[in-house]
């Protein structure tokens, strides 16, 4: 018997895309997590206070993550899909509508938002 194996590759997403100069920076859920920068190191950041540092190459911070894609959103300014890089590498949203705030939705199965940030 002949088995026959094909490999199907899809577009890698992500692999040469960068984040939007516009969602790049410091964004904090609130002013206190925004001070928090300001008078402690990166680690010292966290608890309760949520919190993403968006580069050109990822997001890092309460998600941590890897571009996915851009999203076409005609009622949102900038609109991307990230990979978290945790063990469920589950799908989120990170969207910037006119307003300024930076809203971050789980994807899929339950999916929720899961916070708003300021730029701080």
């Amino acid at each position: 018997m002949t088995w026959m194996f094909l490999l199907m590759s899809g577009p890698s997403y992500g692999a040469s895309e960068e984040f939007p100069a516009q969602l790049r920076g410091l964004w904090g859920q609130t002013k206190e997590a925004c001070d928090d920068w300001k008078i402690q190191t990166v680690p010292d950041v966290g608890g309760d206070l949520r919190w993403l540092k968006i580069s050109a190459a990822g997001v890092f911070g309460s998600t941590q993550g890897r571009f996915l894609r851009s999203v076409v959103s005609p009622a949102v300014d900038v609109s991307v899909e990230i990979q978290t890089l945790d063990s469920r590498g589950a799908i989120v949203l990170l969207r910037l509508p006119a307003d300024g705030r930076l809203r971050e939705t789980l994807l899929g199965a339950g999916g929720r938002e899961i916070a708003a940030y300021q730029r701080c």
